[in-house]
């Protein structure tokens, strides 16, 4: 089981959604030092072969014959999804998670090198993906989909990729939709966990053993193969540095955000900041959410719009509260005048991918799953963007991530880890501690319609 850390700051347009600043396959958000020693950990790993013998190739997945009768949502609550996870809990007592040197793992097994598609456990499944002959893969992300399927049939030549962006207003429940009408659909689905939670309620994803039967390393798909982690990102407030050119007097957690030299300088996402506030509230309470967004959005007339991430560049407000990701590219490569920084309680968010119930193309979407998480698939996502630099985000066991995060450079913040756990607190020894991405949809959901009043 794994959590992660990822995204990118891309405005994404798809099926006549708004455009949504986040970050981009979707490229980046830093950790703290506890945290990313176990980074540099599994990083250590690099360049050493997968130590275990090849297996017996995998036998390939068969296509289902019709679509399965619609399961009904659970109860909304966190103990309602345990049947998903790899283990049952009770009331008394959490199911047990993994650790924290589970969470960047990917650097040691056969997809960390280039050639891992000659391996023999995979000779079947790639043969059965070429008969099948393509594979129709969902995102919410218009550019990541599209630069996910044209690397993928650069490798497999005989395997037609359609991409399809749904917005991340969309990319659940237009799945949801399309699979409960019997429709042609996904079978490969992507997004964030808190995205994609209730798809894997329901019950709409496939039980893969990834491990035992393609070789992948432990700890990289989580609920019993349901998901694949493609990458890690994390909320990041953003600031102009011509505004405010001496980074010391930026807040220094999220009550610094209410100092009066801020009022009528803060902008934020109307997704992001409903997002990202929902991690707040699932462990500081709706309370202190709503009391903090009070003072936000009216005693310091913070500007909740989108393009927030183009406010900041241009000048038009000092501070992003609750973007996400890291500007490399606008900063180190475009020289414009932005960065980042850090506070307390921003989420760390993983973004996966899986195989759908109902995929008309099963052995296709594997490989497709496999390529995407292998180096090859996540250096086309780390140099996703129109300078083809290196600047976006990719698996950070792989090096493919931003300097703050590799290098270690955001040392001393506690952030809010979202793991596949489904108990309210999946592991509280940890440190910091992990928090199951349910309870953190619902914090937003309920952030939102306290603010909003909707869903």
């Amino acid at each position: 089981m794994a959590l992660i850390f990822v995204m990118a700051d891309i405005d994404r347009k798809s099926r006549g959604e708004n455009k949504i600043m986040g970050i981009n396959r979707a490229l980046l958000m830093g950790v703290l030092a506890l945290l990313l020693a176990a980074l540099m950990v599994a990083c250590g790993g690099d360049d050493e072969e997968a130590s275990a013998p090849a297996a017996a190739p995998a036998a390939a997945a068969a296509a289902p014959a019709a679509a399965p009768t619609p399961t009904p949502e659970p109860a909304a609550s966190s103990s309602s999804s345990s049947s998903s996870s790899s283990s049952s809990s009770s009331s008394s007592a959490p199911a047990p998670t993994p650790t924290v040197s589970g969470v960047f793992t990917g650097a040691s097994d056969i997809y960390s090198k280039s050639g891992w598609q000659n391996d023999p456990r995979l000779a079947d499944l790639i043969a059965a993906a070429k008969a099948e002959g393509s594979v129709t893969y969902y995102s919410h992300s218009t550019p990541e989909v599209e630069a996910g399927c044209a690397g993928f049939m650069e490798m497999f030549p005989e395997i037609d990729c359609n991409p399809v962006g749904m917005g991340v207003a969309n990319i659940s429940s237009g799945f949801i939709q399309e699979r409960e009408a019997g429709v042609d659909t996904a079978d490969v689905i992507s997004g964030s966990m808190t995205l994609l939670s209730s798809v894997q309620a329901r019950g709409y994803i496939e039980d893969i053993d990834w491990v035992k039967d393609y070789g992948v390393e432990e700890g990289r798909c989580v609920l019993n193969g349901n998901y694949c982690v493609r990458i890690i990102s994390m909320y990041t407030h953003w600031y102009n540095t011509d505004l405010v050119p001496d980074p010391s007097v930026l807040p220094k957690d999220l009550e610094g955000f209410l100092d009066p030299r801020w009022k009528d300088d803060l902008v934020a996402s109307n997704f992001l900041y409903y997002q990202g506030m929902g991690y707040v509230c699932a462990v500081l309470g709706l309370e202190y959410c709503n009391d903090l967004a009070e003072k936000l959005e009216n005693d310091q007339n913070m500007l909740i719009t989108s393009g927030q991430n183009d406010i900041v560049i241009q000048g038009e407000k000092a501070l992003c509260f609750l973007c996400f990701g890291f500007p490399i590219q606008q900063r180190d490569y475009e020289g414009l005048p932005v960065s980042n920084f850090v506070t307390d309680h921003v989420g760390v968010v993983q973004f996966p991918l899986g195989v759908t119930d109902v995929a008309a193309n099963p052995n296709a979407a594997r490989l497709l799953i496999l390529w995407t998480i292998s180096t090859d698939g996540s250096y086309v996502h780390y140099t996703n963007n129109p300078l083809n630099c290196e600047c976006g985000i990719g698996w950070p066991g792989f090096g493919h991530g931003p300097d703050e995060i590799i290098k270690v450079e955001w040392g001393g913040v506690t952030p809010i880890i979202q793991s596949a756990g489904l108990t309210a607190v999946s592991d509280d020894t940890l440190t910091p501690p992990t928090y199951d991405f349910a309870s953190l949809a619902k914090g937003g959901a309920d952030f939102r319609n306290a603010r909003l009043g909707q869903n």
